[in-house]
């Protein structure tokens, strides 16, 4: 059974989508989804260094109540910071597993960043 108290971080989702602008040039962009709240659980974080940049993979599973809109790969996680911005930390989603009879998801989310080393 899911408890809903242990459901204490806010996240949003969004469709990852491509617009063109009046010369043509596509740019992707997000179009907006709902919030819902869920646990974090944080699986791990890989490294791998290339040139003078510093790669990372920050894997982690959520857990969430049922919800047949986050059932779709290309759906974008996002954790949004305090002020509820679109400024926070994005992720993609990599696998989903239905808890029980509908009873909850846990969603397997992947973020790739960079950092350069001085």
């Amino acid at each position: 059974m899911l408890k809903i108290g242990t459901l204490n971080t806010k996240a949003l989702y969004y469709t990852a989508s491509t617009t063109a602008d009046t010369f043509g040039q596509i740019t992707p962009s997000l179009s907006s989804g709902e919030s819902f709240f869920c646990r974090v659980e944080q699986r791990k974080i890989d490294t791998a260094r290339d040139a003078s940049a510093r790669t990372y993979d920050d894997n982690i599973d959520i857990v969430c109540r049922y919800n047949s809109a986050l059932l779709d790969y290309s759906l974008v996680i996002l954790f949004a910071d305090d002020q509820g911005s679109k400024s926070g930390k994005q992720y993609t989603i990599e696998g989903i597993e239905e808890l029980g009879r509908k009873e909850g998801l846990k969603i397997g989310l992947v973020r790739k960043f960079s950092q350069n080393s001085n």
